[in-house]
């Protein structure tokens, strides 16, 4: 679903009834796939969980039902990314 960062160099992976933790850095998780798109600072979401978005709350809900926080940046590279994969 999607990738949250926490403590230094932590990762937690949120999956749809899990969560995991492990050791990376959020470039690493960005890089290693094309469905994932840095939101914000702490957050990397895959494109094909994404339920909606709202831009004047600057979040984006999980199909999950789960909500991430954007910034403005993150709001225009995930309403890019989700118009290539149309």
């Amino acid at each position: 679903m999607y990738f949250s960062t926490g403590e230094v160099h932590k990762i937690t992976v949120h999956m749809y009834n899990s969560q995991l933790e492990f050791r990376s850095s959020m470039k690493e998780i960005v890089d290693a796939n094309a469905n994932f798109v840095r939101v914000h600072t702490s957050h990397a979401v895959n494109v094909l969980n994404v339920d909606s978005i709202h831009q004047l709350r600057k979040e984006v809900k999980m199909k999950n039902g789960e909500i991430c926080k954007m910034s403005v940046r993150g709001m225009k590279n995930l309403e890019k990314a989700l118009k290539n994969n149309e």
